[in-house]
């Protein structure tokens, strides 16, 4: 029971990094009960990220701009472009942890988890675009909209505007950028 109580606090911690940017102790960082569901839910993220920007971001708009040639079409396909980007990766995403981490020792699998804990970019994307997926649920709920395409949109607008901060804001405040 007590070991059970132990792992149910690590994974607390690991789940307060990834969605308030917890700090932890370094003992914290190393305690990791569940390295595999960590990459697992990492690359699902990921997977979820990829699909929306190339879905609703990238091919969906290209296809309803040449079909189309209005808005309302670029918006229509970009939105199903979404659902079909995040609906093959997504699922794809536990294969591909599988077939990355086969054949590894525990311990490298523990390494990869134990390096993501502290990849504060990584985790920021994540973070924002949970953040960013329920917001678009709840305008989409107070709207009368289509959930699903509420979560989408905000999930998307969140792993953007992660990336943006992450690889613009932040990257110009360190010190000997200019």
């Amino acid at each position: 029971l007590d070991s059970l109580l132990q792992e149910k606090i690590m994974t607390q911690f690991w789940i307060g990094r990834l969605l308030i940017g917890q700090d932890l102790t370094d003992e914290q960082y190393e305690n990791i009960p569940y390295p595999r569901l960590e990459l697992h839910t990492h690359v699902v993220y990921k997977n979820a990220e990829v699909g929306l920007v190339l879905g609703m971001g990238v091919i969906g708009p290209l296809v309803g701009a040449v079909r189309g040639r209005s808005w309302q079409s670029v918006k229509t396909t970009a939105l199903k472009g979404g659902k079909i980007g995040a609906g093959i990766l997504i699922p794809l995403a536990p294969l591909m942890v599988e077939k990355f981490i086969y054949g590894n020792e525990d311990e490298r699998i523990y390494d990869r988890a134990f390096r993501l804990r502290h990849h504060e970019s990584q985790l920021r994307a994540d973070r924002w675009a949970t953040y960013g997926g329920l917001t678009g649920l709840a305008s989409a709920a107070v709207t009368g909209s289509q959930m699903l395409n509420g979560g989408m949109v905000g999930f998307l607008a969140g792993s953007v505007s992660a990336a943006i901060y992450s690889n613009l804001i932040i990257k110009k405040m360190k010190p000997g950028k200019s």
